[in-house]
């Protein structure tokens, strides 16, 4: 007396796919949460290596990094009255930057400009960079980074630059220099501009991927103590578009009024810091030099208090998670001149890393300062500036390096875009003069 065995099949049919689809519910269930759990992990270890070392990509206005990208264009100024102390660093920033490094020359006036061509014709080829001298009639220092802070974006493009004002204390020539941006924009040789609402030297910022580092000093000069900053870090941060690291001592005293005279930012969260201590015992071990020069710096006094803020310094940036090296430095307050390694340029092209660096004529102390960039990667280009730097400035200091180009986005094989010019534009009658064909 049973039932037909189909009619039993189809009567158990439907608890059993119950079964199945409960089990394959679970099971499904299960791999979700598997691959979740693993995508959550994946997701922290990423987001804590890159709390580790940040990459970001940045699109908006943000000031110029030191640490990356090919160098493309370079300002520097060309005062008559500092002709003697300038024209040899000129000469030899020259024969280094690459020819598709477009130079602009901003002199003061024309009184030696024609003897300066003629002299320096070789490093002027129209066929082959572009080169415009700017004769501004303005009074102007050798310092072409200070009144004009260049702002980019990823991509490399120019950017309207900052233009900070002159110090209250400041001479005819510094305050001239606020003018010259405005002039060259005039003449379609500089972006556009924005007056920043606040003193900060272009020399006493130095720029990486993560923040905009500056001097301690900034707030002494705006009446603020180190525990009164966050209203100047964020009207800074808005201007500068990264993050602000003011760099001082242990109460908020900075070692020197420019930040680049003794500390150098490199790739990958590294820095250099000066160092008093190390530039003595160099002095002290090296072999006997005659020359002035080196007698003068035999005889420079030992500064104590400023090697401690140095220290300070050097202890403030390893918390901050940089890791750094020393490097010699010799301070002169009185004089207000710093003998620095640090003052460079760097330029990353084709996978390699270069460093136009300062030298003095010392060989102990030239020869220490390049191998300390040469362990970090750098293949040195030196300036000699002994001509200089007792005006109160290197390397970075003379040339601002207003554009540089993501070396990812360089073609390696590329010619240069438009054809190389030397053009000479007199700024009170608003004249431009080709001269590419001049003999």
């Amino acid at each position: 007396g049973g039932k037909p065995l189909l009619s039993i099949y189809f009567a158990d049919k439907p608890l059993s796919m119950r079964q199945k689809n409960y089990r394959l519910n679970l099971t499904y269930r299960f791999s979700v949460l598997i691959v979740a759990l693993l995508m959550i992990s994946g997701l922290f270890k990423g987001a804590r290596s890159i709390g580790r070392d940040p990459v970001p990509v940045n699109i908006r206005p943000h000031v110029l990094e030191d640490t990356s990208g090919q160098i493309m264009e370079v300002v520097v100024n060309l005062p008559s009255d500092h002709a003697q102390e300038v024209l040899p660093v000129l000469e030899q920033l020259l024969t280094i930057l690459p020819e598709k490094v477009h130079l602009k020359i901003c002199c003061s006036d024309d009184a030696y400009l024609d003897s300066f061509i003629h002299d320096c014709r070789w490093l002027f080829d129209p066929q082959k960079r572009r080169s415009d001298i700017i004769v501004s009639g303005l009074r102007l220092t050798p310092w072409a980074r200070d009144r004009r802070i260049p702002r980019t974006d990823a991509y490399g493009g120019a950017r309207s630059s900052l233009i900070p004002p002159a110090k209250p204390w400041h001479g005819a020539d510094r305050r001239d220099e606020t003018r010259l941006p405005f002039l060259m924009h005039q003449l379609k040789l500089a972006p556009d501009y924005e007056p920043l609402p606040c003193f900060l030297d272009g020399g006493n910022m130095v720029s990486d991927a993560h923040h905009a580092f500056i001097g301690g000093n900034q707030l002494a000069i705006h009446g603020l103590e180190k525990a009164h900053a966050s209203e100047l870090e964020q009207m800074l941060e808005h201007f500068l578009g990264k993050k602000v690291f003011f760099v001082h001592g242990r109460r908020g005293e900075a070692p020197w009024s420019h930040l680049d005279m003794f500390f150098t930012l490199l790739p990958g969260r590294k820095a250099l810091l000066a160092s008093h201590i190390l530039a003595r015992k160099l002095i002290s071990d090296a072999s006997v030099n005659s020359s002035k020069h080196a007698q003068m710096l035999r005889e420079t006094t030992f500064h104590a208090t400023t090697q401690a803020l140095l220290d300070d310094v050097a202890h403030q940036l390893m918390k901050g998670g940089y890791q750094v090296t020393r490097i010699p430095g010799i301070p002169n307050p009185a004089q207000q001149w710093f003998l620095t390694y640090n003052n460079v340029l760097m330029d990353f092209r084709h996978g390699q890393s270069f460093v136009i660096m300062p030298t003095y004529n010392m060989p102990e102390m030239d020869a220490y300062a390049a191998s300390v960039y040469r362990d970090h990667g750098f293949e040195i280009q030196p300036i000699h500036v002994s001509s200089l730097y007792q005006e109160g400035g290197a390397i970075r200091c003379f040339a601002n390096v207003t554009r540089r180009q993501p070396d990812s986005l360089v073609d390696r094989h590329e010619t240069m875009a438009s054809p190389g010019h030397l053009r000479i534009h007199r700024i009170p009658a608003w004249e431009s003069t080709d001269v590419a064909g001049f003999d």
